[in-house]
């Protein structure tokens, strides 16, 4: 008989036997540990896919663009549905775009370069960057970009936010304050108009006067050195109104530069002397010659429209009309000066003693369009225009005022702590400056062309002149190295100067220009020197004043 273990029935029945037993005792020693590992699996399971959907609610819902961008590439790995709606894709094709497809061509350089590879900062901030939907629709965004590591990777998270249509607000505030400022300038020039008239008229006549004296002293060197001088010095009052007219009126603003206002309000009352009846005294007390970063032509905006409202608050009865200009100290947060930070002001105090205001309208004097002037005599834009002006130069204005006892304004603006005090103006007269180059003068007004063919040949120079642009091209073209430098006029027939330098310059890059001016809209110094034009000079031209620039550029002065 065989064995027991030799019997293939008896081996099947022991091998089960000992799976059986392996079975029990595996299930009473390990079963339950694995049981509870398997639920601990599932319950972290259901953990993750509860994260997973509440981060993709969150992600999906916020109302800001996010993207995912590798910073290797510059592709977009992930999006949330705000960004696919945002630019016009589906998610499949937003999630493989480098990030520059979705920058507008009228950025300067590329958004990812700047946000990504050229950034080098765990956090960075775009502001008013134009991106570019799928439709090509164009739009005004804000990025908020960070570093941030996924499996051990570095990513950029990028957060857009369109903010066109706030953009858009911005842009047409900025239209209709334009269009504000331009309208009060247009109402005070008429009621300066009269005054320029009168202010012209006397300069004419002085000239006219002292020209038929020099005729009659022509004898008499000595007399008739004295009488051109009162003729020049005529002129020049003349340049200067004409000047502090363009000023006032021209429609362009410029940037805020270091300014010392002293000078703009002397000039504001120049032009307001003139313009006021005798009935009215000026009293001026200017008393700092401090600096502050301001826009000239803002500022002198903002004493001719104070002086103008005392001026009809005085009426016909006339008053005094008192201007000061003192630096203050404020060392602490003051309630009765409202907002101003401790720190210098320069104070510009225009007061009047004209009938004064109640507390109901002094309340309102600054609200565009509202004004207590009979018809015809005022648009309620002036004061709302002075407090815009002031707070954009980091200002306030405070104005104190009661029935029957005046006004007073009180403009606070920072003084520039860098820029110390204006410097004098006041320099020795020296000779004029002579040389022997070569000089082309183009302008198609003969006098003017013939004044300084003459002036210059006595200062040594060699001088030829052209009546137009055209003229001056070809003269030019048949020898290019045949002058040194041009000064040429702007507003001219067939070929403006601005024109004209550009050809000259294609034909001798480098050749030092000088374009003079009366008045162009289509001109400015920063036009004219991004062209290669070296000096801008505003006519009317003095001579010796045109000669030292001249003399700077030919010795090689920095432009």
């Amino acid at each position: 008989m065989p064995k027991p273990f030799d019997d293939p029935t008896e081996q099947n029945k022991l091998r089960n036997r000992i799976v059986g037993l392996g079975k029990s005792s595996l299930r009473k020693s390990y079963y339950p540990q694995l049981q509870k590992q398997i639920k601990e699996l599932k319950l972290a399971k259901e953990r993750a896919e509860e994260n997973e959907t509440k981060f993709s609610l969150i992600f999906n819902s916020t109302s800001d663009g996010i993207i995912l961008v590798d910073p290797d590439t510059g592709v977009i790995a992930l999006s949330n549905t705000t960004a696919q709606k945002m630019f016009g894709y589906r998610p499949e094709e937003l999630n493989r775009l480098n990030l520059d497809a979705l920058v507008s061509p009228e950025e300067e350089s590329p958004v990812m370069a700047r946000l990504i590879l050229g950034n080098g900062s765990d956090r960075s901030v775009l502001r008013e960057i134009t991106m570019e939907a799928k439709a090509k629709r164009a739009m005004v965004c804000d990025i908020n970009a960070s570093q941030v590591e996924i499996e051990g990777k570095a990513y950029t998270l990028a957060m857009i936010r369109d903010i066109t249509e706030l953009a858009n607000m911005e842009k047409e505030k900025a239209e209709i304050k334009a269009q504000l400022v331009q309208s009060r300038k247009m109402e005070a020039m008429g009621t300066l108009a009269g005054g320029i008239a009168h202010d012209f008229n006397n300069i004419l006549s002085g000239i006219f006067g002292y020209s038929q004296l020099a005729k009659s002293h022509i004898a008499n060197p000595e007399k008739a050195r004295q009488d051109i001088d009162q003729i020049l010095k005529g002129a020049k009052k003349a340049a200067d109104l004409i000047q502090q007219i363009l000023t006032f009126s021209r429609k362009t603003s410029h940037h805020k530069q270091a300014l010392p206002i002293f000078i703009v309000v002397k000039e504001a009352l120049k032009l307001l002397r003139s313009s006021l009846p005798a009935t009215i005294v000026i009293q001026d007390e200017i008393r700092s010659k401090a600096l502050v970063m301001a826009d000239p032509t803002n500022i002198h905006q903002v004493v001719i429209n104070l002086c103008t409202n005392a001026h009809h608050a005085m009426g016909d009865s006339g008053g005094t009309l008192t201007v000061k200009l003192v630096e203050k100290s404020i060392p602490r947060q003051e309630p009765a000066l409202g907002p101003l930070a401790p720190g210098n002001y320069l104070e510009l105090m225009v007061s009047d003693t004209g009938h004064g205001m109640d507390q109901q309208t002094r309340d309102r004097i600054f609200e565009p369009y509202f004004t207590t002037k009979r018809t015809g005599r005022g648009t309620g834009l002036g004061l709302a225009l002075v407090h815009s002006i002031v707070e954009d130069h980091q200002g306030h204005i405070i104005v104190k005022s009661e029935p029957g006892k005046g006004t007073r304004f009180h403009v606070f603006i920072p003084v520039s702590e860098n820029a110390g005090s204006a410097p004098g103006r006041d320099r020795e007269e020296e000779s004029d400056p002579k040389g022997t180059e070569r000089l082309l003068i183009v302008d198609d007004e003969p006098g003017l062309a013939n004044i300084a063919q003459i002036f210059f040949r006595e200062q040594g120079y060699s001088v030829a002149t052209a009546s137009n642009g055209v003229q001056a091209l070809e003269r030019f073209k048949s020898d290019p190295h045949g002058f040194d430098l041009v000064v040429t006029d702007m507003t001219m027939p067939e070929m403006t100067g601005d024109l004209l330098a550009t050809e000259l310059l294609k034909l001798r890059p480098g050749l030092p220009i000088i374009l003079c001016t009366g008045y162009s809209d289509k001109i400015s110094k920063d036009r004219a020197r991004s062209l290669g034009i070296r000096r801008y000079v505003e006519k009317p031209l003095i001579m010796s004043e045109l000669g030292k620039t001249i003399r700077n550029l030919l010795d090689g002065a920095k432009p």
